[in-house]
């Protein structure tokens, strides 16, 4: 996708975004629609075309069942801007390897960065634990299990 058409839509340039290797966070801390800021315990989806990350609350196309958790990515989808005008969704099988990962990243991420802007904690984030218990990533997995059984095989 070429910078010029979604500049006409964002409130910002995609193309002067400062991004980390990852493709997670950008130093402006700017995403989605509006361009605001992101907090590590939103949920976000990234569109596969820009890459730009979407507020969940902001993005049209999701009914009230589709729930999401932070780092959650069974899903495949296209912002407006890059699929022309309307907003392309498609939830995707959750492996269960993706459903340990989302529960171990949602476990290790402390409280007080849940709700911190990344740009106030991105740099310095509080230790995390390097160990979770499987009696917990297992509580989580049952607490959150309609969000993450999204797609055609929700066994």
């Amino acid at each position: 996708m070429t910078g010029s058409s979604s500049d006409a839509k964002l409130p910002y340039s995609l193309d002067k975004l400062s991004w980390d290797s990852a493709h997670h966070f950008n130093t402006q801390n700017k995403y989605g629609y509006a361009g605001k800021g992101r907090k590590l315990g939103d949920a976000m989806l990234q569109c596969e075309t820009c890459l730009q990350w979407f507020h969940a609350r902001e993005v049209s196309c999701l009914t009230d069942a589709d729930v999401f958790v932070p780092f959650q990515r069974n899903y495949r989808f296209a912002c407006r801007i890059c699929a022309g005008g309307r907003e392309q969704f498609e939830p995707l099988t959750n492996p269960w390897s993706w459903v340990v990962v989302t529960a171990v990243q949602n476990l290790q991420l402390p409280l007080e960065a849940k709700n911190a802007e990344v740009v106030e904690c991105t740099s310095k984030l509080p230790e995390t634990r390097k160990w979770v218990p499987v009696a917990e990533i297992v509580q989580w997995i049952r607490n959150h299990w309609g969000s993450l059984c999204h797609g055609p095989a929700q066994a």
